[in-house]
């Protein structure tokens, strides 16, 4: 009864017919045609998918990193699926006593302990990401941001000269839970990969979704259908913002609004879930 064959992309943008309850958490367009071409280009000719697959058939227990309280009916169905136990470890945040500090972060502090508390927006989208709609918005914005890239070579040009004074950006590796635990970031422009969601939400700090790849947009429904963060709006067959003033918009609106009006709400809900514990 769970098989039914799915060939399509447009297949994969509505509700399975085996998940027998109401849900928003579905692929857009673009998600599942992306994610085909990233498995078309797998240097080593195994899916992620395979490989997931074949680990499920071969074990004898399925530990996920969730908690009952946080998707419940989705527990239950997967231990349907797999026909074997499925334990929630919860949601085990890093702390930032287990971030190496070093020289790194103590450049990073400098510049957030000049910052107003609250006011900084920290962005880190992923190593796969297509940054063009964001180095616009966040430009355009009027928020103060610590923007994380994997090189050089994703920074437009004039664009750290033109931000200058407002905004910082970092290539390489950062200690991502000092960052988004320290007082002056209120909110995280994130790809919505599950270990990122987790560490924002961990410390209460207002998610803005852009998801890329793979399960990120499953996530990013996910989230967004318990109440907390909101997507940023994008061409459903292309995954483009057409008009880059749509994540300048998400900024100031989530950023400015939600950081106060779901404030409450988060905590309440992040506190009843054990996201710290």
């Amino acid at each position: 009864m769970y098989y039914n064959f799915r060939s399509t992309p447009e297949d994969f943008t509505r509700l399975p017919s085996w998940i027998p309850f109401q849900s928003n958490i579905a692929f857009r367009y673009h998600e599942i045609t992306w994610y085909g071409e990233k498995i078309e280009e797998d240097p080593t000719g195994v899916s992620d998918s395979i490989r997931f697959a074949y680990s499920i058939s071969q074990c004898d227990a399925v530990f996920v990193h969730s908690s009952p309280e946080f998707k419940p009916e989705y527990l239950g169905l997967l231990r349907d699926l797999y026909g074997k136990p499925v334990f929630p470890t919860g949601f085990l945040p890093t702390s930032t006593e287990d971030e190496v500090g070093d020289a790194t972060w103590v450049g990073i502090k400098k510049w957030l302990d000049k910052q107003r508390v609250s006011s900084v927006v920290y962005a880190a989208l992923g190593t796969e990401a297509s940054h063009r709609p964001a180095d616009h918005g966040l430009e355009k914005s009027e928020v103060p941001f610590f923007w994380v890239l994997r090189n050089d070579s994703q920074i437009p040009e004039g664009f750290v000269e033109r931000i200058k004074g407002r905004g910082m950006v970092h290539n390489g590796w950062v200690p991502q839970v000092k960052i988004l635990s320290h007082d002056s970031v209120g909110g995280f422009l994130t790809h919505c990969g599950w270990n990122s969601l987790v560490e924002g939400l961990g410390v209460e700090r207002v998610p803005i979704f852009f998801p890329v790849l793979n399960e990120q947009g499953l996530n990013t429904r996910l989230v967004e259908g318990k109440g907390v963060g909101v997507e940023i709006p994008r061409d459903e067959k292309e995954g483009s913002c057409h008009e880059q003033h749509y994540i300048q918009e998400q900024l100031d609106l989530t950023y400015f609004i939600c950081l106060w009006k779901l404030g409450l709400q988060q905590y309440e809900w992040l506190s009843y879930c054990h996201i710290k514990s």
